[in-house]
């Protein structure tokens, strides 16, 4: 099922080329154009002083600098501390959805992943922000 073409700029931080390719063609499938690719946390935040993002997908594990220090330098500083943060990790026990809340992580998605639930984060965080794209 494809959405209408929808307008919302998306930073992708990944450091798995398979996983960032399959991020791409799900978010294109639904709706999703405008997507920037990060390796890791550093290089996010490189790309974030440059221009806004309206929603950052982040893995947890990466080098340089990881998901959680991630989401923590963005919730701590603006305009990025209300950006909605959907975090997909293989990381699935209790702890780590806990620590990821704490962090500010908007949405947890476990790999692997189908675009429905990756559809799913998305509405979740759209919801919390109230923008009615989806």
């Amino acid at each position: 099922m494809y959405f209408r073409m929808i307008t919302m700029k998306i930073l992708i931080v990944e450091d798995n080329d398979d996983i960032v390719f399959l991020l791409h063609r799900y978010l294109q499938r639904l709706g999703f154009e405008d997507v920037t690719e990060a390796r890791n946390g550093q290089d996010a935040l490189y790309h974030l002083q440059k221009q806004p993002y309206d929603l950052v997908i982040t893995d947890w594990m990466m080098p340089v600098l990881d998901g959680i220090s991630l989401v923590q330098e963005l919730r701590a500083r603006e305009p990025e501390r209300h950006t909605p943060v959907i975090m997909v990790s293989v990381r699935d026990e209790k702890v780590d959805f806990d620590m990821a809340e704490r962090a500010g992580v908007d949405a947890y998605i476990t790999k692997p992943f189908d675009r429905e639930r990756l559809q799913q984060g998305i509405r979740q965080v759209l919801r919390e922000t109230d923008d009615p794209i989806m």
